[in-house]
């Protein structure tokens, strides 16, 4: 069960595929000092882990694989 709370929106600022993965790139000012590599993150609403963190650009990457991509919105980000 989710008990976090939402801390600020962020963007997709690209994606790019690996195989039949996903891997987004998410900017989000507000969190990314706070985040450590393993964290989960909420990204339209499908919990992801932080694989990368670029403080300096404040942005991370997390990747959705296939079944995710499938069974959610979130195959719908690279289109």
């Amino acid at each position: 069960m989710f008990t976090g709370l939402i801390q600020t929106l962020g963007t997709i600022e690209s994606t790019s595929r690996q195989s039949q993965n996903l891997v987004f790139t998410i900017s989000a000012r507000e969190i990314v000092p706070e985040l450590t590599v393993g964290d989960s993150v909420a990204i339209n609403g499908v919990c992801l882990t932080a694989e990368t963190i670029s403080s300096p650009a404040a942005t991370f990457t997390a990747t959705a694989v296939r079944e995710t991509l499938e069974r959610t919105t979130l195959g719908n980000a690279s289109r």
